[in-house]
């Protein structure tokens, strides 16, 4: 039973840290709508429903962020921060990346995809070597000599 609870515990910090990213790209839209008059002038030529709407995405731009740090204080309780940190980072870049694609219609040059790709594998890394850390620190082993304590 003590296995299940690590797995159930490692993909709740999976769970949590997408929720993060997610949220946190989320609050970069409702940015966007609350400052950005144009994108809401193509929804609505009416002052009022764009002023209205203009303030929901502006509190949503908190209840977003809240929410963003909710899920990633759990993301740092269910594993180590690192690996929150690096999941956390990686899943926000692809899904403003695709907010901004599928909501504003904002081009993605290959520029773009190569960028994120090579920021994808330096967080990879990142996570990578903190978990060889982690790991050898919980088996007591000298990570540089390889060997056991």
């Amino acid at each position: 039973i003590n296995a299940e609870y690590g797995t159930l515990r490692c993909m709740s910090n999976y769970v949590y840290a997408l929720g993060a990213g997610f949220m946190a790209a989320f609050a970069g839209v409702c940015g966007k709508l609350a400052a950005d008059d144009a994108q809401l002038a193509a929804v609505t030529d009416d002052e009022r429903l764009r002023a209205a709407l203009r303030l929901v995405a502006f509190a949503s731009v908190f209840a977003s962020n809240a929410a963003m740090w909710h899920l990633f204080v759990r993301s740092l309780h269910a594993s180590n921060s690192v690996t929150a940190a690096t999941i956390n980072s990686c899943l926000n870049l692809i899904f403003t990346a695709l907010f901004g694609r599928f909501a504003f219609g904002e081009p993605l040059a290959p520029r773009w995809w190569a960028g994120a790709a090579c920021i994808g594998a330096g967080l990879a890394l990142i996570l990578h070597g903190s978990t060889t850390i982690v790991d050898a620190a919980t088996k007591n082993v000298d990570v540089d000599n390889k060997k056991d304590n």
